[in-house]
């Protein structure tokens, strides 16, 4: 049976990473309810940046709880901007499954977006509350990567994020509390999912920016050239990578020191007679150019890596305007403004 887990905020300004959370927790397929439970402003009692109370925390969800009606069978759980006075990340309270996660400074820790160690800290307290876990004896006083780190030393928490890890014992303990193994293995799957934004080599992933494309003549054929990266196209597919980029309205993005790149594959098709491509597609013509979009896409990604490729690619633009060099193709070709060339495989 899944479990019911309303959310909210006690911050107006945390409406967005509310929405953000729920929405990362929905996309989990972890057997749980998620609600976005709003806001419940307490900015005229809690002054900020003030420490507060474990006390207050509950009373506050209790609030929650009699506002939303909420079963006590459920979880009720606060992200707020307020620091805990013991200055804990989060804790949860098993007798009345009142949970809270601070929201702040996240940015000390890593590089992610808050909503993704937030998410984390909300899986490790739903496993310990419905488990009735014991932090006093069981929890790891010195960090080995495992959800139940205590992390007494706050930096540690970085260990936990990026190990997204439970050890032997502490699953264990969590079955003894009944928990289900399905929702410790989604929990696990979850969290390495989201592991990705707490490595190191994410900082080297977020500089990743679109590079100059250029051209490159070896022995007569003509090459694309990604900075210095070859993409060994046939001459089909690139004169598929030509045509919808020119149709897409992008092709003055390819610049090269001397001219733009659509006028040297321009030239390259010197027998520009015909009014249709046709013979060149065949009769499944939408059928053919998709099989040729889906070479060009995994050369391009073999070749430059799938973050960098995902600049050049044909497809939709799902990552915004940010992407000056990405073709969409549900775009229309109009095939007719281009020629069919008696172009080898």
């Amino acid at each position: 049976m899944a479990i019911n887990i309303h959310l909210f905020s006690d911050s107006t300004n945390y409406r967005d990473t509310l929405v953000q959370v729920v929405e990362l927790l929905v996309k989990s397929k972890i057997s749980i309810n998620i609600t976005n439970g709003g806001i419940v402003d307490t900015s005229k009692e809690i002054q900020p940046e003030s420490l507060v109370t474990r006390e207050k925390y509950w009373e506050i969800c209790d609030r929650f709880r009699d506002l939303k009606k909420v079963p006590e069978t459920d979880l009720v759980l606060l992200i707020t901007p307020n620091n805990e006075e013991r200055n804990y990340f989060s804790y949860f309270n098993g007798k009345s499954k009142n949970i809270f996660v601070v929201g702040a400074n996240w940015d000390k820790y890593t590089e992610a977006e808050k909503q993704f160690p937030i998410a984390h800290q909300i899986i490790e307290n739903i496993l310990q509350c419905l488990s009735g876990f014991d932090d006093s004896k069981y929890a790891h006083k010195k960090s080995i990567g495992c959800l139940n780190d205590q992390c007494y030393r706050k930096e540690d928490i970085i260990l936990k994020l990026r190990c997204a890890d439970i050890c032997s014992e502490c699953i264990d303990q969590f079955i003894k509390g009944g928990v289900s193994n399905s929702l410790i293995f989604q929990s696990l799957k979850f969290l390495q999912d989201i592991r990705s934004g707490f490595l190191l080599q994410n900082s080297f992933t977020k500089n990743i920016h679109p590079l100059i494309i250029s051209t490159n003549r070896v022995k007569k054929k003509l090459q694309i050239k990604v900075d210095q990266a070859i993409i060994k196209f046939t001459k089909t597919e690139l004169f598929i990578f030509y045509i919808v980029f020119k149709s897409a309205g992008t092709g003055f993005n390819f610049n090269n020191p001397d001219r733009n790149i659509i006028n040297i594959i321009s030239t390259e098709f010197e027998y520009l007679r015909y009014p249709h491509i046709d013979k060149y597609l065949g009769e499944d013509k939408m059928k053919n150019l998709l099989k040729y979009i889906s070479q060009i896409n995994e050369k391009l990604v073999n070749t430059l890596g799938a973050q960098l490729a995902s600049y050049y690619t044909i497809g939709k633009n799902e990552r915004g305007s940010d992407l000056p060099y990405m073709i969409n193709i549900f775009k229309r070709v109009n095939f007719q403004n281009f020629v069919h060339v008696n172009i080898e495989h």
